[in-house]
């Protein structure tokens, strides 16, 4: 959609949040963030954190690699902690820090999560500074999500979908099912596009163990997920249920 220039691009990636016990994209959008760092982009990630997530485990962790990845890693304190997690989680700083950023610094500014403020404020700064916005919804965008909740919540989010759908230039799903929903859902698809979630292999040859059957162990099953009505974890058991019936 954009030609880039002839330097090195330069891309900015704002995420609301990466605590894993909240529910962060920290997994997808990291390793998407590592695979265009990997590609030659020079990648910075934009973080909005809560009191006391800094000095967690996983916050090392997430340090760490982007340290190995020569990811550039900022944070930005949330505006008021006292709400629930994830609920908009609003950072004054971060705002603050768009404004004071000089033109030209970003080729992309990519914002994960729509329904927060964090996404909110990228795609402001976006559109006022004139750079291509990509935003990855993670399903946000489909009639399932946007028919939940009661009547004004729908409104708004109506509303929200219009406005990203014109701010945006690409929207990045992680599906042709996610995108095609999208699609029906107003977007225009001159705008939508859908890659998997990145893979990164971060292993040392000969770290993974193979694994060892047990003679008479029968069927096993493993989900890993939330429980959400859309994930349609009951299809999955009635399956099972089936299978061993027959």
């Amino acid at each position: 959609l954009h030609s880039f220039p002839t330097r090195r691009s330069s891309d900015l990636r704002v995420i609301d949040n990466m605590n894993p016990r909240i529910g962060g994209p920290r997994v997808s959008a990291m390793n998407s963030v590592v695979s265009v760092a990997r590609a030659g982009v020079e990648s910075e990630v934009a973080v909005v954190v809560r009191p006391g997530e800094m000095s967690a485990p996983w916050w090392r962790e997430l340090e760490t690699r982007c340290e190995r990845e020569n990811v550039r890693l900022m944070s930005f304190p949330v505006g008021a902690p006292r709400l629930s997690a994830r609920l908009y989680d609003p950072s004054p700083a971060l705002a603050k820090w768009f404004v004071r950023q000089r033109r030209g610094r970003y080729d992309v500014i990519h914002a994960e999560s729509p329904w927060t403020a964090s996404c909110a404020i990228a795609t402001i700064c976006a559109v006022r500074r004139a750079i291509p916005l990509a935003i990855t919804p993670h399903e946000v965008f489909t009639s399932f999500d946007l028919a939940k909740g009661q009547w004004v919540r729908r409104r708004v989010k109506g509303i929200g979908l219009r406005a990203y759908g014109r701010a945006a230039s690409l929207i990045v799903c992680s599906s042709p099912l996610e995108m095609d929903d999208a699609r029906k859902s107003g977007l225009l698809s001159a705008k939508l596009t859908w890659a998997y979630h990145a893979v990164v292999d971060e292993l040392a040859p000969g770290e993974l163990a193979e694994p060892s059957a047990t003679p008479g162990s029968g069927l096993r099953v493993g989900y890993l997920g939330r429980l959400d009505p859309k994930k349609n974890v009951a299809i999955l058991i009635e399956a099972i249920a089936l299978m061993v019936r027959e």
